[in-house]
């Protein structure tokens, strides 16, 4: 058997050629500089390390990159090119160690010319997961119908980004603006839970709030007092005479009722409105819980006929009681026209009336001619 040893001679004499040519130059190289892009690291964290290298040789250079911790090294698939007399920094991807502690990282730059070092210090903090929740109010009033809203604020105070679930008990009508958040650490973010009331009787109401970290299942509450009262129509009661008479010209004064029957303080006004001249007094005042007052409605110099007055009444600004009332200024003579006073239907009437009498009388008429031919014949 023969061996063919053209091929290999002729690959070692062109890398014998090669080596020879780039030992002709110098190869110098150094590591002068790693920065991390954060001055401590999570366990396990992925981070960028930001590297230096001067190349002071007339040569240059292609350069494999490794760094390595607690007998681990991590190599990059990529050679670096610096060129023969400059500096270059390029940045890696650099994992952190698992664990807590401080760790000597050493980075390694190397080719078949030589190689370099540099060692690092980094930190690693243990991964913590720390919140806290804040209210913007933990109670609230409100009357049934009207929508209560709640700002709850989550703070992520721990070293590692969390996942937080929300949740509402002993509520059932609410809506959350987000169930679920995400936080990065020392970040904070406010969401929105609006409580409706058109269902739920009036009442003192306990509401929990409960926020649950998905990393460590931790939960914390929040608990917040919700008080619905009846409708603001249906705290105010107002006693007043739907219909008053006077004679024409005269004056005429109305007494109004009006009793807080609510379960707070609440700031009353009157607005009045006719063509009449009118008082009230007073125009504005205050009632607590089952107070009531009386309000003069003072009328003056009332022209003939029948006037209509309309009246509102506000509680804290809020219209709760609407009304009129009815006020009769008629002479005694004229109060009997008043009442047999022409209108469509009355009229529609009488023309029935007429034509059913004409009718008969036409009938009637037409009878008594038959039998007077029929006693000539």
């Amino acid at each position: 058997m023969k061996l063919n040893l053209t091929k290999p001679i002729v690959v070692f004499v062109l890398l014998l050629s090669f080596t020879s040519l780039a030992r002709a130059g110098t190869h110098e190289f150094e590591i002068v500089n790693v920065v991390f892009d954060r001055s401590i690291f999570m366990p396990g964290e992925v981070g960028k390390a930001y590297i230096t290298i001067n190349n002071t040789g007339d040569s240059n250079e292609y350069l494999y990159v490794q760094y390595s911790y607690d007998g681990k090294v991590y190599k990059l698939d990529n050679l670096v090119h610096v060129s023969k007399g400059t500096s270059k920094q390029f940045v890696i991807f650099f994992i952190a160690p698992s664990t807590g502690g401080m760790f000597n990282v050493t980075f390694k730059i190397y080719n078949i010319f030589g190689s370099s070092e540099f060692n690092k210090v980094v930190i690693v903090n243990p991964k913590s997961y720390e919140f806290e929740l804040r209210l913007d109010k933990e109670s609230w009033t409100i009357a049934k119908g009207l929508e209560a809203d709640f700002y709850l604020t989550i703070y992520n105070l721990g070293n590692s980004r969390d996942k937080y679930a929300i949740k509402v008990e002993n509520w059932e009508d609410y809506k959350i603006e987000k169930n679920l958040i995400s936080l990065y650490p020392l970040k904070e973010e406010t969401i929105q839970i609006k409580f409706f009331t058109d269902n739920t009787s009036a009442g003192e109401y306990p509401i929990k709030i409960e926020v649950c970290s998905l990393n460590t299942f931790e939960c914390k509450e929040k608990e917040i007092t919700l008080k619905i009262l009846k409708p603001e129509v249906e705290q105010t009661q107002v006693n007043l005479s739907e219909e008053e008479s006077v004679n024409p010209l005269g004056n005429l004064s109305i007494e109004m009722l009006v009793k807080n029957v609510g379960f707070g303080e609440k700031d009353y006004s009157i607005e009045i409105e006719t063509d009449l001249n009118h008082s009230i007094s007073p125009t504005t005042f205050t009632l607590s819980p089952n107070e009531e007052k009386i309000i003069q409605l003072n009328f003056t110099e009332i022209p003939a006929g029948v006037h209509l007055v309309n009246y509102t009444i506000y509680a804290n600004e809020i219209p709760v009681r609407e009304g009129s009332i009815k006020i009769n200024a008629l002479a005694p003579g004229f109060t009997i026209y008043a009442i047999f006073m022409p209108t469509p239907s009355l009229i529609l009437g009488i023309i029935a009336i007429i034509i059913i009498v004409a009718l008969i009388v036409y009938f009637w008429r037409k009878r008594s001619f038959l039998e007077e031919e029929e006693e000539l014949s």
